[in-house]
């Protein structure tokens, strides 16, 4: 079982403040740590950096190559998923890099934060390297992107499981989740 996944991202060719979030992620025994960016090159020294750093550790280090040409709720949705394949766990992002994969990371750490209840996964930190030099700047609280009670994360999860039908979803959900609530046409239609 998975306990803890770090996340980081890496500069297109100056692969240092990636490698400053990876210090300062606090990996332990067992994590596997995600390392995410757009160029592969620069990803697998990041890998051997990774190795050699926490050589002494049992972790699972996973580069994912993202393509640029991919929309953000894609890259979000794929990262996510990953995560989601490995719950129950906490999740560390260490974010250093081009604004692409920083924003990905971003939007992941907020939707996570948005569903993590949900899928037993909890966001433990989320920090920015600013640059080569300096400290982690941690994010104070990772938003989330909407509240959501668990009916409405079910029936989210539903129409993306391809629900379509309003009977459909109501027959998908567990009726103890569902509220009647009486038709009242809206007045002048």
């Amino acid at each position: 079982m998975v306990t803890s996944l770090k996340i980081n991202t890496h500069l297109i060719n100056n692969i240092t403040p990636a490698r400053l979030a990876l210090i300062n992620a606090d990996v332990d025994d067992g994590d596997f740590i995600i390392l995410v960016g757009s160029n592969s090159d620069a990803l697998n020294a990041l890998v051997e950096f990774t190795r050699q750093v926490y050589q002494d550790l049992n972790i699972d280090v996973k580069p994912i190559t993202i393509n640029t040409q991919v929309s953000l709720v894609d890259a979000v949705s794929m990262l996510r998923g990953i995560i989601e394949g490995n719950a129950p766990c906490s999740v560390v992002i260490g974010i250093a890099g081009d604004r692409w994969i920083a924003m990905i990371l971003s939007f992941l750490a907020m939707a996570l934060a948005t569903v993590g209840g949900f899928i037993n996964v909890s966001i433990d930190r989320v920090f920015v390297m600013p640059g080569d030099k300096g400290e982690p700047v941690n994010w104070p609280i990772a938003p989330r992107l909407i509240d959501l009670s668990l009916v409405e994360y079910r029936v989210l999860r539903l129409i993306c499981s391809g629900y379509s039908l309003a009977k459909e979803i109501v027959r998908a959900t567990p009726q103890s989740t569902v509220k009647q609530y009486p038709y009242k046409p809206s007045r002048g239609h």
